[in-house]
């Protein structure tokens, strides 16, 4: 400011410890893997292959992050019979479309582990015939992806609680205004809707 204070800043998201920060509300992203391991398992058909994608992970240690916890998940409850498409979001794209779409595949589930990945399978998905056989759950929370689950397409959803992370910035802001300090790490909770059955 003018007069030589800091403006306090709420980060949200993703942790950079360069940021001057006074709090920063995000997620603990071994938490996320086991829900999302849990959430989807419930998805997975006996018989069926699942695919996992995460578009872009090299360099991002949350993501790497995520996905050995989903990968510890897995393999602690015996799940093996799944794919993971790592690459980027064009190479995995080309993935999805050469297995789930045009390979006459029983595929049972997809697990979308960014938002990006989770509407270009719904894309996909929805543009084809593979719709009624294939089991997606997804991350994010945008119209588009909130679309698809009212739709069907999308079999559940991962996400977190946007509201009260929107409540829980402006009380750690206040808190800092008002007595000089707020708390430093605030994790985010997460929020899972399913597509209603019809």
């Amino acid at each position: 400011r003018i007069d030589g204070t800091e403006i306090p800043v709420i980060t949200i998201g993703h942790y950079i410890a360069e940021n001057p920060q006074i709090s920063f509300i995000g997620s603990n992203y071994s938490n996320l893997g086991r829900r999302i391991g849990i959430e989807s398992e419930e998805l997975f058909e006996p018989s069926g292959k699942a695919y996992i994608v995460i578009s872009g992970i090299s360099g991002s240690p949350n993501h790497s992050n995520l996905l050995n916890s989903l990968m510890d998940y897995y393999k602690a409850r015996g799940i093996s019979n799944f794919e993971v498409f790592d690459k980027s979001l064009k190479e995995n794209r080309k993935s999805v479309e050469e297995v789930l779409l045009y390979e006459k595949t029983d595929c049972c589930a997809v697990v979308c582990l960014t938002e990006e990945d989770t509407i270009m399978v719904l894309q996909l998905v929805a543009a084809s015939s593979a719709s009624g056989r294939i089991k997606i759950l997804g991350y994010g929370e945008n119209e588009t992806v909130a679309m698809y689950l009212e739709k069907g397409i999308l079999s559940k959803l991962v996400s977190f609680n946007l509201n009260k992370i929107g409540r829980t910035a402006m009380t750690e802001l206040f808190e800092y205004r008002n007595k000089g300090y707020a708390n430093s790490y605030i994790t985010a909770d997460l929020q899972v809707r399913s597509a209603e059955k019809k």
